[in-house]
């Protein structure tokens, strides 16, 4: 019995023996599937094939350079000689003029494109600032007067446009006199008081935009001559008025002057925006060259480029 004993509690010891390591291995095989568990929970979004290192060398930079709108400064000044006001734009940008006549723009650069007509015309090149313009006093006072913006773009370095209203300020009137002036004609003299009811001055005269001249207009189907005259219009008006020479004088039109006094041909220059002017009388050669010559100039207006591009 006691041998018995002893071999039962021998094979007891094995088997609790192999029981304690089974038991063992099995808690050795969750904490490795423990510890698995938990890495791939917690690990980072990134695998093996999306590290952080990858990304920095597959990203792709791109530099974007922003260009600012050029800057814009613009200078107006009277010219009383050339009767125009020049204006000049400066600034860090290109600029041109897209609805003024490249007559009025110095060193006009531009380009022959055709219009839809078929004909060759110009058209504006941004030019690098000082940009000069010499807008004639009659086109200035016209827009100033209609509150009409002048036009002007900027070109930025990479071509970028921007459209510009300007508003013309300088007041024209006041750099010219307000007293009284004689003319020295005695028919102009006289027209001119009557036209504005009493004494007038230069900055008066600034409001003439239009004057026609007359001292030879036959008579159609007569030998007779008409009574010399004068047509006035004003600015911004459609009505023109006209004055007769036998309004002021009791001389018989047969014998009053058939050509245009020299005297009144020297008082025009008083009228300092005039922008459309007639002279008309007997006249011929040289003074008559010298009367065409005066009525397109008045009509142009202070050009500064010659036009050599217009499609003859």
């Amino acid at each position: 019995m006691k041998k018995t004993f002893t071999r039962f509690s021998f094979m007891k010891k094995i088997m609790l023996v192999l029981l304690l390591g089974t038991m063992v291995l099995g808690m050795m095989a969750c904490n490795d599937m423990g510890d698995q568990d938990t890495l791939e929970y917690n690990s980072s979004f990134l695998t093996e094939e999306s590290t952080g290192e990858d990304l920095e060398s597959t990203e792709s930079t791109t530099d974007i350079t922003v260009v600012e709108e050029p800057t814009l400064h613009v200078i107006e000044e009277l010219d009383k000689e050339k009767k125009a006001v020049k204006i000049t734009l400066m600034g860090d940008g290109r600029y041109y003029f897209p609805n003024l006549r490249g007559e009025f723009v110095e060193n006009y650069q531009y380009q022959l494109i055709v219009n839809s007509k078929g004909y060759y015309q110009d058209d504006p090149l941004p030019m690098e600032g000082p940009v000069v313009a010499y807008l004639p006093l009659s086109y200035y006072l016209e827009k100033a007067d209609g509150e009409k913006p002048l036009v002007i773009r900027k070109v930025a370095k990479d071509g970028t446009s921007y459209e510009v209203e300007y508003t013309l300020s300088l007041e024209i009137a006041s750099f010219y006199s307000d007293e009284s002036i004689i003319l020295k004609n005695d028919f102009l003299h006289a027209v001119i008081t009557r036209y504005f009811n009493g004494e007038y001055s230069e900055r008066d005269l600034l409001e003439i935009e239009s004057l026609d001249i007359y001292y030879y207009n036959p008579i159609l189907g007569s030998r007779d001559k008409s009574s010399n005259s004068i047509y006035i219009q004003k600015r911004g008006s459609d009505e023109r008025t006209v004055y007769y020479y036998s309004d002021f004088f009791d001389t018989p039109t047969a014998d009053t002057p058939s050509v245009i006094p020299m005297e009144l041909i020297g008082d025009l220059e008083f009228f300092n925006a005039l922008d459309y002017l007639i002279l008309a009388d007997r006249s011929q050669g040289e003074t008559k060259e010298l009367y065409k010559k005066m009525m397109e100039q008045t009509v142009k207006g202070y050009q500064v480029t010659e036009n050599t591009w217009d499609q003859k």
